[in-house]
């Protein structure tokens, strides 16, 4: 038994007489957070069930579907001591009626765990395991949709432990078939290609209201060619409740719903009460459908009403969702009044304005796969070369005076823009990242984009001229590292550049590390910008994105330097589903105006300490309690926050609409 686990038994041995097992379960929480080692963190227009897992690792896409046979030993120790541990708490909370119903409510039995957590992309000796189908017709497919509640892809076995549980499931509408079907890139009698088979697992996992998905070919019998493909989905909880409530005069409430009716539409309402606004009770809407008609295309529509905000808005989007996609494009639509402060650079000339304008946006873009490959195994290792093109209009309805030097933001313009780029990626899968155990698909590749066009402007026209530089790539025994560089310039007439940015990017991540039954991994982002003639309303600060927590309004610059360091420890605890992670982070930023590189300046240093909660049985985001200390800022050193943060997202080096890149 772990050594965590080891004390607080002892605990349970030594209080049984004296002590109540309810007083034990309040003390509980308390062991959470030690563990053997220290625990840390990690880590366009005007804005407005299968009882036995086999699985690869690694996205290689070798031309065989391969079967990965785990090795259980150590798997079968950790799961025999899990479980007798927890045998263990459930004997002691079973004396009486009431502590044995809080003991349903709050614990989780062990998941039968037939595949490593920690098992790492690369690793040799997954490889050695593989068992082969080759040359195969996919035949049946099947699909199995587990309960949110209870079951899981590595123990279809398990049922939900308590009444809410059940309840849950009870109350959910499972995602309709029809709907995870059309996800599908196989059909019925096509080869068994092993990248349509990965990329279907892939998509299915991107849907909103799925949590997780898992493909598995069950060859009709040895000497057979066809492969029946048994599909195990887990949907999300898709309901979700949010708010705010500032006195009987302001309040709000969200409901959203991520798979209505099982359909696999979003919908999102929010209601907005503050008597001193017109009108009182105001409005914001989101209706989306994914993959319509399963063509990939995605769309949106948005409503508002407000008295700050009044928009009107629709899209529709279709991207390069996978390598053999050849056509994408988008077409967006909007008309907005907005009643809020354009903030400028020099804080004093910050103004609070309404204004109004409409926005137009369509693209398209062709992909051509280069070298046409002989063989399926070369099939994905090809690149893209992709060109696009981008039509963009934002004309104002209403607004301040302008002129050709002064009110640059509320300028009348269109952009005519193209692109070329030559694009390779790929996915493995790995967990423990940025969700709590469900399946993280990681993107490693490369990517070359060269934006160029035209700002048809309303007092000037300008050329333009950008480049994105992208590589990312997993390194065994290091761990996964990714960078971006983003260079872009307008043209006068006179040809003085101006509007210039330089932006650079890494993200590091180390592989899964373990301690008994703890997780941990080390996190290291690098963020600079710097921006060159600029316009007024352009401008850099220090917020959450630079040191966490901490905010400085009155501080604004041109060039801005960011440094994160991070350890997350993820914790075996579980209770009602949620999971735990205790973190540790350190921050530094730099911010100035100077034209040319320098780390002089306004410095700001942010270290500290704080928990993560999240149940990726839910749609919600992950709660995190932070306390934070500033050593180098006056007017706040301290900070303690309760919030809720959205999962972070992984660039996957995919060719998109051309246009020029955010400076922010």
């Amino acid at each position: 038994m772990p050594k965590q686990e080891r004390t607080i038994y002892l605990l349970f041995l030594f209080c049984k007489e004296r002590a109540t097992p309810l007083l034990l379960l309040w003390m509980l929480p308390f062991f959470s957070n030690f563990s053997g080692l220290k625990a840390g963190e990690i880590s366009h227009a005007p804005s407005p069930v299968q009882p036995l897992v086999f699985e690869d690792t690694v996205r290689r896409f070798n031309p065989s579907l391969v079967l990965l046979l785990t090795d259980t030993s150590r798997l079968a120790k950790e799961e025999v001591q899990s479980r007798r541990f927890y045998s263990r708490l459930e004997n002691l909370f079973s004396r009486t009626r009431l502590t044995s119903r809080l003991f349903d409510l709050l614990f989780v039995e062990p998941e039968r765990m037939t595949t490593p957590p920690d098992q790492l992309p690369g690793n040799d000796s997954t490889k050695e395991r593989h068992q082969t189908v080759e040359d195969k017709v996919i035949g049946e497919i099947t699909i199995q949709r587990l309960d949110i509640f209870g079951p899981s892809l590595n123990d279809t076995s398990r049922q939900a432990a308590n009444w809410l549980m059940q309840a849950g499931n009870r109350f959910h509408t499972p995602t309709r078939k029809q709907v995870i079907r059309k996800t599908l890139l196989i059909e019925p009698g096509n080869p068994a290609d092993p990248l349509a088979l990965a990329e279907s697992e892939r998509l299915i996992r991107e849907l909103a209201f799925i949590r997780d998905a898992r493909i598995f070919l069950q060859p009709r019998s040895p000497a057979s060619d066809t492969v029946d493909v048994l599909l195990l989905t887990q949907d999300v909880f898709p309901y979700s409740v949010g708010g705010s409530f500032n006195g009987l005069d302001e309040s709000s409430l969200r409901l959203n719903n991520y798979n209505l009716a099982g359909f696999g539409h979003i919908f999102s309402s929010e209601f907005l009460f503050d008597q001193d606004q017109q009108p009182v009770l105001g409005y914001r809407g989101i209706y989306a459908v994914q993959n319509i008609g399963g063509l990939f295309i995605n769309s949106r529509a948005e409503f508002s009403h407000t008295e700050n905000e009044r928009h009107i808005g629709g899209s529709l989007q279709r991207n390069f969702f996978t390598s053999d996609v050849r056509w994408a494009g988008g077409l967006q639509l909007n008309r907005t009044t907005l009643k809020r402060e354009v903030r400028n650079i020099s804080e004093e000339q910050d103004t609070l304005l309404q204004y109004r304008y409409h926005y137009a946006n369509a693209w398209l873009g062709h992909a051509f796969n280069l070298g046409g490959p002989t063989t399926r195994e070369a099939a994905d290792q090809q690149p893209m070369l992709v060109l696009a093109g981008r039509f963009a209009r934002t004309n104002f309805r209403e607004r301040p005076a302008v002129s050709a030097e002064e009110q640059a933001f509320f300028h009348n313009r269109i952009l005519y823009l193209g692109s070329i780029g030559w694009s390779s990626r790929y996915y493995f899968r790995d967990r423990y990242i940025y969700g709590f155990g469900r399946t993280e698909d990681v993107p490693y590749g490369y990517l070359i984009n060269l934006t160029f066009g035209l700002e048809n402007g309303e007092f000037t026209d300008r050329p333009y001229a950008g480049l994105s530089l992208q590589r990312g790539r997993y390194v065994a025994g290091i761990g996964y590292l990714s960078g971006r560089l983003e260079l872009e310039t307008y043209f006068r007439e006179n040809g003085t550049m101006e509007q210039r940015l330089l932006h650079l990017h890494s993200r590091y991540f180390s592989p899964l590390m373990s301690a008994g039954r703890y997780r941990f991994r080390q996190l290291l982002s690098f963020d600079y910008t710097y921006g060159d003639r600029r316009f007024d309303h352009e401008f850099l600060q220090i917020g959450d994105e630079s040191i966490r927590g901490l905010y400085i309004g009155e501080k604004r610059g041109t060039q801005r330097l960011a440094l994160h360091l991070e350890t997350i420890a993820f914790t075996p605890f579980r209770f009602l589903g949620f999971e735990t992670a205790g973190f540790a982070f350190a921050d530094l930023a730099y911010l100035n105006s100077r034209t040319y590189l320098s780390l002089k300046g306004s410095s700001y240093t942010g270290i500290g300490l704080g928990l993560r909660i999240r149940n990726e049985n839910f749609t919600f985001n992950t709660f995190q309690l932070r306390a934070s200390y500033y050593p180098n800022n006056a007017e706040k050193s301290f900070g303690f926050i309760l919030s809720a943060i959205p999962s972070l997202l992984f660039n996957d080096f995919s060719i998109g609409q051309p246009g020029p890149f955010q400076f922010r």
